[in-house]
C-alpha cells in the first residue's frame, strides 16, 4: 500500500500484514488486539463508581502519599462491607419474620403453592415446599426493600397441582410483570407459571381468568 505526503512517497503494511493478531485503526500503526481489547475494557471500567473511586484513591497516592491513599481505599473497602451488613441483616430478619408467620404450619414435607403479602402492598406467589415460600419471601423481602406481613401456604396433592395453584395465585393478584403492564402495581411476580398449560390442557385450551386488580 502507498501514501502520499506532498511529493514523499512511503511504503507500508495494513496491520502489519497480520491482521489476525493487529488492528490499525488510521491505516499508518499496527496496535496489538489484545492491547486493544484490554484498553476498551478499562476505559469501560473506569467509567464504573468502582472504577472511578479506583482513580480517585491512586490520584491521592500520587498527590497526598500513601498514608491518604490507605484512608480512601479502607473507606471504600468499609462502605462495601456496611452495605453488605446491612443486606444480610435485612434478609436476615425478614427470614425469622417468614419463619414467625409460618410457625403454625407443620407440614413440612409436602410440596404447595404460596402468596406472600409484603408491607408495600404487593404480593409474590409461588411454588414449592414450607421452607421454599420462607426463603422466598426473604430474598423478595431483601430484592424490593419491603418486608413480609402474611404467608398464605397450601399443600398440593401433586407437583403438577402445586404448578396449577401458583397459576392460579398469579391471575388472582393481577398476572405477570411481563405480560400485564399494570402487574407492577401489584405483585413481584416477572413470569407466568408453567402450571398455565397445565391448567389449560385440563380445560380444553381456557385460561383462568386473571383478576382485574383494584
Amino acid at each position: 500500500m502507498i501514501a502520499s505526503s506532498g511529493t514523499n512517497l512511503r511504503l507500508y503494511h495494513y496491520a502489519g500484514n497480520n491482521p489476525i493478531k493487529y488492528t490499525d485503526p488510521d491505516g499508518n500503526i499496527a496496535i496489538s488486539l489484545a492491547l486493544f481489547a484490554a484498553t476498551v475494557v478499562s476505559f469501560l471500567y473506569f467509567q464504573t463508581p468502582a472504577g472511578q473511586q479506583g482513580i480517585q484513591a491512586t490520584g491521592e497516592l500520587l498527590y497526598y502519599g500513601i498514608v491518604s491513599a490507605n484512608k480512601a481505599v479502607s473507606n471504600a473497602v468499609n462502605n462495601t462491607v456496611e452495605c453488605v451488613k446491612i443486606n444480610v441483616e435485612h434478609y436476615t430478619a425478614a427470614k425469622v419474620k417468614a419463619q414467625e408467620l409460618t410457625h403454625e404450619k407443620t407440614d413440612r414435607k409436602s410440596i404447595g403453592s404460596y402468596t406472600i403479602t409484603f408491607e408495600s402492598g404487593k404480593t409474590y406467589s409461588g411454588k414449592g415446599k414450607l421452607n421454599r415460600a420462607i426463603e422466598s419471601a426473604a430474598y423478595r423481602s431483601w430484592a424490593n426493600n419491603t418486608m413480609p406481613i402474611a404467608i398464605d401456604w397450601e399443600a398440593a396433592k401433586n407437583n403438577e397441582d402445586a404448578l396449577v395453584d401458583e397459576y392460579k395465585r398469579i391471575q388472582d393478584h393481577g398476572g405477570p410483570r411481563s405480560r400485564n403492564k399494570d402487574a407492577p402495581k401489584y405483585n413481584y411476580n416477572l413470569i407466568q407459571s408453567p402450571g398455565e398449560k397445565i391448567y389449560k390442557a385440563r380445560n380444553g385450551g381456557q385460561e383462568y381468568p386473571q383478576k382485574k386488580m383494584e
